[in-house]
């Protein structure tokens, strides 16, 4: 699968910016060529179909906590959407995770809507994306405090440090839109999105450790308890993950 992004250049233009696929045609209601990139798709879910069979989704995280890509309770569109819940001892973590393919340019925009159950009981919302290049492991991990009202990320020392201007103060029980960039070529951040904010990482290295296993990707959602008495629930739909020319 695939989409279009066209863009009109100068005719006899020749120096084009790095992409999958770009084809070019003249568009005579605009009176230009237009540049069309073609966006590769490399993830999509928006959770509708039947999982009770298959479910490409894996649960990873502490003892007694669960996902359900078949969740009916908190859509954003459709009927259905993922759910993520933790166990209800302080600082369980639970987290689903899909594996999927990059392409070269290895540059990676991601985009979804998620939810969270309680700026009390939610100690982290926590969007994690891996690169294995089969001799070492690249980490980008972004997560979102309710508590605290904040986002954080990985450092390239493995430690989670505040986002620079990044105190956001999300409602608990409703959608949020969220647009990450990976720069995995270049072991950077990019640019994180949401709602009405935005902010510039791409100056930020990811953490990096030797690793053997084989060039694949990864993408978890996960959450954790702020609490040891209430399991910690969030929920996750309508994502894609696309590769582009520019992180």
């Amino acid at each position: 699968m695939s989409e279009e992004i066209a863009e009109t250049y100068a005719p006899g233009t020749e120096t084009i910016p790095p992409a999958t696929t770009l084809e070019k045609e003249y568009d005579a209601g605009k009176g230009a060529w237009v540049r069309k990139l073609i966006q590769t798709i490399l993830l999509e879910d928006s959770f509708e179909y039947d999982r009770s069979i298959v479910d490409p989704w894996t649960g990873e995280g502490d003892a007694g906590g669960s996902k359900d890509g078949d969740d009916t309770s908190t859509p954003f569109k459709g009927t259905k959407n993922l759910k993520v819940v933790t166990h209800t001892d302080l600082n369980d973590a639970y987290a689903a995770y899909r594996l999927f393919g990059l392409t070269p340019s290895k540059k990676i925009l991601f985009e979804g809507d998620f939810q969270f159950k309680s700026i009390v009981d939610n100690k982290v919302v926590d969007f994690t994306f891996i690169y294995y290049d089969g001799t070492n492991r690249y980490e980008a991990v972004l997560r979102y405090d309710p508590v605290n009202a904040k986002w954080q990320y990985k450092n390239s020392a493995g430690a989670f440090v505040d986002v620079s201007g990044g105190a956001q103060s999300l409602r608990a029980l409703a959608y949020h839109h969220i647009k990450i960039t990976i720069d995995f070529g270049n072991a950077k951040y990019g640019y994180v999105l949401c709602d009405n904010k935005s902010f510039d990482l791409r100056a930020i290295a990811l953490y990096s450790t030797a690793d053997a296993t084989r060039v694949s990707c990864k993408f978890s959602y996960g959450t954790a308890t702020a609490t040891g008495t209430v399991a910690a629930e969030a929920y996750l739909d309508e994502i894609k993950i696309v590769e582009v020319a520019t992180a």
